[in-house]
This record gives structure tokens, sequence and C-alpha cells, in this order.
């Protein structure tokens, strides 16, 4: 239905849009504007820079409208279903016929909608200093847009975190602290592929921009931005604006799409994403890591040598991934409840492999995806041939896969014990291992490389993220021991994972008493 039809957004607009309220916003904005605006231009007059005046004028309205629309709105959006849980009418938007989508773009624009009404306010104000300071139509309108799409998707972030917060005193200040990230972005340096990505962007392209693309070649030959409006995409010079718009709007997709999914669900059964969805949300960040990735950027130095510019590009693609498949994993655990059913759905035909190894399927698929993904992306170029050993990187991407997939097992076997907090149970007691793991180790003196052995990477697989060739060769057979070792924890938690859910499994002969009954004696 249209948004002005929309049940949710029709009661968010009739709770804040009173007409005595718009009355007394529109006359406060009025006078602040016009005082500010008499201030900036005596000012100027005063330093006898009286042609900047408007420029001045006009980002400063930009500011305001950005923090009004960014910190406020996201606040509106925090509480709007956080606020819900704390009055016990959550259950109400899960029965509503209004569809998840419906609902969600109800409460996604009419949760703030009075802070976009008070940012309509203090338009006026930043068109009178554009039109002083001689500013661009295009500039100010592209200006205005990158700020309306950003800050939409700080509203869609912060419903997302209202949603999986809590009831309690911790979800509020939780999503107050995730509001304030976008904003915290900083400025792109002059020789980094991508400028900067917060909202504040518009307001400095609607005082300053281009719309010319500048790119030069550095050092090494490779080309790199110019102008602090240009981005390298895949090593070609594209505008900054499209790009920042682009990024906004998929990275707005995969917000809704987890709000659509968790919308009307309990709030035990919230699941951000579908395996599926998730698998494709890692792709979606390597795309992008991919996409404004060069190599001139992890030199820290000017005179690096060449293959430890390329150990450099491994390792970074390698550590970044190692988490996202850790955090993917994470997402996908099940629940206790999660597990019975399944276990009841599947009584019939008996478990398989797949449940007694999950999340491990979806995790190796999601890591099949990124390789391929990085593979096409260097294949073709000069940054990972040559000095880089084939042997060594594949054995850092097999251990490091076997210790995920043995935490991840680990974890999901804790899931399923009888506790209060089974995750944050089992995340304490991994915390522990790997602390006591460090201080045992390095009381012995065993984290130095001389000393490189086995039982440092029983505990610590994390270790294999930096070997270097000499350390591979002469040490082989201590990595060749610690990832059989890796394995068989992984089959030890999976086989311990198999056994709770097998005792979920209701009785085959309790069903078929059951169904032996007639009806007769039923009745």
């Amino acid at each position: 239905m249209p948004l002005w039809e929309n049940p949710e957004f029709i009661r968010n607009f009739r709770a804040q849009m009173r007409p005595a309220r718009l009355v007394g916003t529109v006359a406060i904005t009025a006078l602040l504007s016009w005082a500010t605006g008499y201030a900036v231009h005596a000012t100027f007059a005063e330093n006898q820079h009286l042609p900047d005046w408007g420029k001045t004028f006009m980002t400063t309205a930009l500011g305001v409208q950005l923090a009004v629309l960014g910190v406020g709105g996201g606040v509106a959006c925090a509480l709007s279903i956080y606020r819900e849980r704390e009055r016990n009418t959550y259950d109400f938007q899960r029965v509503t016929r209004l569809s998840p989508i419906e609902l969600t773009l109800g409460k996604l624009f009419g949760a703030p909608i009075y802070f976009y009404f008070l940012a309509a306010c203090l338009l006026p104000a930043a068109l009178v200093g554009a039109v002083a300071g001689h500013i661009g139509w295009t500039n100010f309108l592209a200006g205005l847009g990158i700020m309306l799409v950003g800050t939409i998707v700080v509203h869609a972030l912060a419903l997302l975190v209202s949603l999986l917060s809590p009831r309690g005193g911790t979800g509020v200040p939780a999503a107050l602290f995730v509001l304030l990230l976008p904003f915290l972005a900083l400025p792109g340096q002059d020789q980094s592929d991508l400028k900067s990505t917060g909202p504040w962007a518009g307001v400095m392209f609607a005082a300053e921009g281009s719309w010319q693309t500048q790119a030069k070649l550095d050092w090494q030959g490779m080309p790199y931005a110019a102008s602090k409006w240009t981005d390298m995409v895949f090593g070609r010079p594209v505008h900054h604006v499209p790009v920042l718009v682009i990024l906004y709007l998929t990275l707005l997709a995969w917000l809704l799409v987890a709000l659509v999914r968790n919308m009307k669900r309990d709030t035990a059964d919230l699941e951000l994403y579908s395996p599926a969805q998730s698998v494709g949300l890692v792709c979606y960040i390597n795309l992008v890591l991919l996409a404004f990735y060069t190599l001139r950027e992890w030199d820290m130095a000017r005179g690096a040598s060449l293959p430890a510019q390329r150990a450099t590009v491994f390792t970074f693609f390698l550590g970044i991934n190692i988490a996202l498949l850790y955090f993917l994993g994470v997402t996908l655990l099940r629940s206790r409840d999660q597990s019975r059913r399944l276990a009841h759905e599947t009584a019939a035909p008996g478990l398989g492999w797949r449940d007694a190894v999950w999340p491990a399927s979806y995790v190796l698929v999601a890591a099949a995806c990124v390789a391929a993904l990085v593979w096409t992306r260097f294949a073709f170029s000069s940054v990972l041939r040559g000095n880089l050993d084939l042997g060594v990187s594949a054995f850092q991407i097999v251990f490091l896969l076997a210790a995920v997939l043995r935490d991840l097992s680990y974890f999901q076997w804790m899931k399923l014990r009888r506790s209060r907090y089974p995750s944050l149970i089992a995340f304490v007691f991994l915390g522990a291992f790997y602390l006591c793991s460090v201080i045992f180790l390095s009381a012995f003196g065993w984290l130095d490389e001389k000393t490189f052995n086995f039982l440092v990477l029983l505990p610590l697989p994390w270790a294999a993220l930096a070997p270097n060739p000499l350390q591979w060769v002469a040490q082989r057979p201590v990595w060749l021991l610690a990832l059989p070792a890796q394995l068989a924890l992984c089959a030890l938690f999976a086989w311990l994972h198999y056994r709770k859910i097998a005792e979920m499994v209701p009785a085959h002969g309790h069903e078929q008493s059951h169904a032996a009954v007639s009806p007769a004696t039923q009745s």
C-alpha cells in the first residue's frame, strides 16, 4: 500500500505531528535561522570576507540538518520497537494484518517523521546560503541526496538494533553507540581508493564538490585517485557521488532484508538472515573489499619489497574472511528449541550428517564462494603471482578453516545444553581457555619462533595467520601434526552435538503405539 495509507505510518504521524507542536517548531526554527544568518553575515562583513558568508551559512544549516536527521531520527527509530517491549505492546505488531514489509516501512519512515519535518524547516536557510554563496544547484541537490540516503541507512540500522535489543536497560545504550558509528568515519586519504563514507560527505560536496574525476600514477605505476571526489573501483576512476549512493542503497537493501525477515517474529525466534542470505552477505562484503582494494594501500613503507607486499595482501584478505566466516557461523547457530523442532521433523527419516556438523556446511560454501571471488579478482593481475608460496598459503587456509569449524562445533554443542545463558557461558569458557593458553605458553617461552612447537598451534590456531616460508620449512612436522588434531577436535564436538540432538528425537515405539490405536478405542 502507499506509505500515506500505511496504518503504522499514520499512527506515528498523528502522535508526533500535532498542529500546536508544528507551529512552535516553525516559529522557533525561523527565529534561530534568522539569528544565525545575521550573526554569520555580520562576522564576515567585519572581517571583510563577505562573499564567503553564504557558503558558511549553508554548511551550518546542512550540518544541523544532518545532526537532526541522523541523531534525532536514529534515536527515534532505536526506541520504536524497544518501547513496545517495555510497554508490553510488542505482541500487537506480530498479530497485525500488515505484511512485514508494510510494517517495516511504516516504522522506518513513521518513527522519525517529526525530525524530517524539522529538517524541512531548516531547508530555507540552506537555500538562502546556497544562493548567497553562488553554489551550483547540482552540487546542492547531490549533497542533499547523499545526506538523505545516508540517514535512512542509519535509521534502518537503528531499527534493526531496536528489534534485536532485549527487554531491559542495556538495549538503548548499545543502540545509541551503534548510531554514532557512521559519524565516526574518517575522511579518505589522498591516495586511498574509497573516500569518506559518512553522511557528512554530502555537506562537504554541496560546499566544495567537483564533478571531475582525476587519477594519476604512483611510484609503482598504479593509478590512484588524485581528487577527494574520485574513487578507484577495480582500478578505474569513478566519481564519488554515484559510488557512495550505490553503497548506501545496497547496504540499505541488506538491512531491509533482515528487518522484513524478523519484524513479525517472536523474540526467541529472531534470525538475522537465512543460511543462503548469510553466504550472500559474506560475498557482498568481499566484493566491496575487492572493488576498492589496491596493493598500494597496505604498503606501510615506501621501500617495502614486492614479496612482502604480496604477503600483506594475502594476510589481509585471509584475516578478514576468517573473521567473517566466524561471524557467519555464530549467526547460524541453532537454539535448543530450534533443534528440538528439527529433531521432531526428521524423526521418521532419521538425522543426517548435516545435523551433526551444522553450521559447517554453509561455512564451507561461503569459503568456496569467497575463494572464487578473490581468485577471479587477482588471477589476471600481478598482485598475488610470483613469490607467494602456494603450499604455505593452502595450509593456512585449511588450518584456519578447521579452527573456525572447531570453535563453531563447540558453540553449537554448548547451545544445546540446559542452561539459562548457554551462549554467554560458551563464550566465557572459550575466552578463558584462550587466555589461560596464552599465559601458560608465555610462561614457558613457547610463543617465540625459535621454540615454536605443536603445543602452541593446538590451543592457539590463530598463530597460523602469519607463518613465513622459512618457518614452515624448518618446522613442517609441527604444522602437519596440528592439522589432524584440529580436525579430530571438530569431529569430537560434532559427535557431542549429534548425541544432544539424538536425545531430542521422539521414541519410534511411542509414536507407533499411538498410530496403532483404533478409532473405536480412541472414542
